[in-house]
């Protein structure tokens, strides 16, 4: 068994055996994550072990008797996933708020009708508002319960062709959640976590998925529903997802080849 390019959580990692550990995974290639409760510790052990290869060495102050920390250890390079939520009140929902508000005042529009328009647009957007929801909702799930990290090392599985196949995971999330947004909580912690398991770039392939999700946005059921709805094509959405879908993979798979190509062929121009 070869520990290339493997990830390696060394427990108690700052002396004794746990240190020796980590110095032997290192030597046979793998990226260390050494772990104990004393920051001096692990400043200790991390100034150390850098000395053999400081790109593969990452170093964590947590309390390794929590089974919780002991799974955060390993994913996300080796950092926790804070559960963190910001208050943001001028957040780009609020500022559609104030406009429409604005707009309402400035126009003298009556407040009956006003009323009306709010009731008729949460009328037409609320399967949309409930799928957008139920999409990041289980996005956090999937980052918190370790289940990205577990599907990331099977996709990881499929190897070279990981690369070509990216582009439709982030296609395919878009598809069916209709915005680039829910696509990325999706499937975007998933994609770096593979990209890492097969020494890719994961800065590329966090790209990758945003931008295969563009490309699956045309053939969204809302998105067509929603584009056909101010057109005389209003009741035809099928035949309009039938011309679409062609383009749509075509392109997703021409995206395939941008993809393989930067990360093999001209791997300095990815952004750093």
């Amino acid at each position: 068994m070869t520990l290339k390019d493997k990830r390696i959580a060394a427990l108690g990692g700052t002396s004794g055996i746990g240190l020796a550990v980590a110095q032997a995974a290192l030597e046979e290639g793998a990226s260390v994550v050494v772990a104990s409760r004393k920051q001096a510790d692990v400043d200790s052990a991390q100034a150390k072990l850098a000395l053999q290869s400081p790109s593969r060495i990452a170093a964590q102050v947590v309390d390794v008797t929590s089974e919780e920390n002991l799974v955060s250890i390993t994913l996300y390079n080796g950092m926790l996933y804070g559960a963190l939520w910001e208050f943001q009140p001028l957040g780009t929902g609020t500022a559609i708020l104030v406009a429409t508000t604005a707009t309402a005042l400035i126009l003298r529009l009556p407040a009956a009708r006003f009323l009306e328009c709010i009731i008729q647009t949460w009328r037409q957007t609320r399967a949309t508002l409930l799928t957008v929801m139920s999409m990041v909702g289980l996005a956090y799930l999937m980052n918190y319960s370790g289940l990205n990290y577990t599907i990331g090392k099977g996709v990881a599985s499929l190897g070279s062709l990981f690369v070509v196949l990216a582009p439709f995971l982030g296609w395919l999330a878009v598809a069916l959640s209709g915005t680039d947004a829910a696509g990325n909580a999706l499937f975007g912690n998933l994609q770096v976590i593979a990209a890492r398991q097969l020494s890719l770039d994961p800065v590329l392939f966090a790209a990758t998925n945003s931008s295969g999700g563009v490309l699956g946005k045309m053939i969204s059921a809302q998105n067509i529903a929603t584009g056909c709805s101010v057109t005389e094509l209003c009741a035809n959405e099928g035949a309009v997802f039938t011309r679409t879908v062609p383009h749509s993979i075509a392109l997703t798979a021409m995206l395939g080849a941008l993809v393989a190509a930067q990360q093999f062929l001209v791997p300095w121009i990815i952004p750093h």
